[in-house]
């Protein structure tokens, strides 16, 4: 989940608004319910 959170210092040198708190914390509790075959993608 890197992207979500650390990958946050790098949006403006690709010209994309980083992300708030609250929003990556909401992403973060999305990313977190996605399954494959009932496994979770990310702990």
């Amino acid at each position: 989940m890197g992207v979500l959170t650390t990958g946050q210092d790098q949006a403006s040198q690709v010209h994309y608004a980083p992300l708030g708190k609250d929003l990556q914390q909401l992403a973060i509790g999305q990313v977190k319910k996605m399954t494959l075959n009932g496994t979770p993608l990310a702990a």
